[in-house]
Formats: structure tokens, sequence, C-alpha cells
């Protein structure tokens, strides 16, 4: 799982437990939403299986701001080295520390066009920088259920558990392997902190089936995966 490391909590009002998964899962988008700006690291034990599999520990660090747009990603790990995404203005500029390049998109000079350019160029799954953009729900999301309280660092967490939407998932095997391929697991655990409705920790399961694409399959030794 990925859990917060600096993350700045801002002091959001508290709202009314409840009870439904979906309106816990709305309240976390508004919150998002609501912040004029954001900014968080966090670490997660990353495991993803491209055709070899790889076990490492991801560093991340986001950042937003609503008025000006701007928005940055930067994910560091052994294998990918480091893969950092700024937005500002009408530019998204995407850099990749292994080949030591830069790429510069053009986008409208809005937080959304910021943050889908980088979702097209490598999928920001469960992010806070989607759910600053989104409209109620999380993106992907097609079934939700409250599992239980948690504590996450001191701090009550509703737990709710799920699993992402076949659609979505064809998208993101699209956009990481150039080909629609099926899903075989497809399950998230999210942990929503009770007072500020912002995310403390994320789990993610996405297996694919290989042998769905009959021209790749024989690239992989195995199903495609991403968890953290």
């Amino acid at each position: 799982g990925a859990g917060a490391g600096g993350r700045r909590i801002p002091q959001l009002p508290e709202v009314p437990v409840t009870a439904d998964a979906r309106l816990a899962l709305k309240r976390m988008v508004n919150a998002y939403k609501s912040l004029h700006t954001f900014q968080s690291t966090s670490l997660a034990d990353l495991t993803f299986d491209f055709g070899q599999r790889n076990n490492v520990r991801q560093e991340s660090l986001i950042k937003y701001s609503q008025d000006p747009p701007r928005a940055m990603s930067r994910v560091k790990d052994p294998v990918g080295g480091t893969n950092l995404f700024y937005g500002s203005g009408d530019t998204v500029v995407h850099y990749f520390g292994i080949s030591n390049q830069y790429v510069r998109r053009s986008v409208q000079p809005t937080l959304s066009a910021m943050v889908d350019r980088m979702h097209k160029d490598s999928p920001q799954i469960l992010s806070p920088l989607v759910f600053a953009t989104s409209r109620d729900l999380p993106p992907g999301i097609s079934e939700a259920h409250l599992e239980r309280d948690d504590v996450v660092d001191a701090n009550v967490c509703a737990v709710v558990t799920g699993k992402f939407d076949t659609q979505y998932m064809t998208q993101i095997s699209e956009r990481l392997f150039g080909a629609p391929l099926q899903a075989k697991e497809r399950t998230y655990r999210i942990w929503i902190d009770r007072k500020s409705s912002l995310m403390r920790k994320v789990a993610v399961v996405m297996r694919w089936d290989r042998l769905t694409d009959k021209r790749k399959a024989g690239s992989y030794t195995s199903d495609p995966l991403i968890q953290f």
C-alpha cells in the first residue's frame, strides 16, 4: 500500500460520520477540490510486471494549485529512475530521469487539462491530482463498500473497498501496454480520514490477461500486474 509521508493536512471542516461508501468517496473528492493548494509526499511498496517482475520502494511528491493552475507529479524508484511532470500555463513538461530527456506538450491553461495530459502519458491511479479535477466520484470506480474504521498514523479513517470499472481497466491497459487487455483483478482499498476526508492510505491491485492480445502475448512471461 501507499501511505502519506510528509503530507500537509489542511484544516477542513469536519463532516458527520457516514456509513455510505459512495458518500465517503464523494466527500473525499470534494475535499481535494476545495483546496486552493495541496502538497503531499508518500512512499509505496510497488510491484509491477510488464514482462519482468519488479518490487521497488517508490517515492512520490504531488503538488497542485487552483489559481493560478499548476500541477506537479514526481515519482522516483530504483528501476524507473525519476519521472517528473510539471504543468503551468499552457504547457506540461515530462522529464525522464534515466534518459535525461524533456518532452513539452501544449494544453489548455486549466488544472483539469494539465492532469488529463499527465494521465494520458502516465496513468494517475487514485491520485490527489485526479481527485482535484474529478466530477464527484474518483474516475474508474464501479463498486464501493464501507469495510470498517481503521487507524493510520493516529488518525481514524473510514476504509472503503471495491472494484475498478472494466472499461477503465481497458483504458489503463491501452495506455500502459498499447493493447486493450481484459482485466483479471481490479481491486482498491482507500483509507479516508474521518475528520478531513482526505486520503491517508491506498492499496491497489490491477492485473490483466496477457492472452487477450495475441500479438503481444509472447512478450509477457506472466499476466501484466500493478500492485501497491
